[in-house]
């Protein structure tokens, strides 16, 4: 027997976006600039957040303000680039079918405020979601 779910809510990273090749080439550059720049060591080990929240990773790290506006420009420059919808998973197709069985829709993330800008820039339409949490 088959229940309708009311409520179907996604992940976005590593689910919805492939963020993978993100973190990757983040790794990549950041390990080749955090020296000219006087990073801490550490530093990219610590680029493994786990979870938590950048700022605080920083604030571990002992990060200068203008080496973590380093940090955010070249997430924020990769992100556009190397942040696709996940292959074979034509996201938008399942949300706007479920929306029109009536099942609302949301996404559960760690994220902070650029989700939108990474979500429009892999061409996935945000406003189909009912609820980011």
């Amino acid at each position: 027997m088959f229940v309708k779910p009311e409520v179907v809510i996604f992940d976005l990273d590593g689910t919805i976006l492939n963020t993978l090749p993100t973190h990757s080439k983040m790794q990549q550059v950041m390990g080749r600039i955090a020296p000219m720049f006087g990073f801490p060591a550490g530093y990219k080990e610590a680029m493994n957040f786990n979870g938590r929240e950048t700022f605080k990773v920083f604030q571990e790290l002992g990060l200068k303000s203008w080496q973590k506006w380093i940090h955010i420009a070249c997430w924020r420059i990769l992100e556009r680039y190397y942040c696709p919808p996940r292959a074979g998973f034509n996201a938008n197709a399942v949300i706007e079918m479920l929306r029109a069985s009536g099942v609302v829709v949301g996404i559960l993330t760690n994220r902070s405020s650029r989700i939108m800008r990474a979500m429009k820039t892999s061409g996935l339409n945000y406003e189909e979601f009912e609820f980011i949490i």
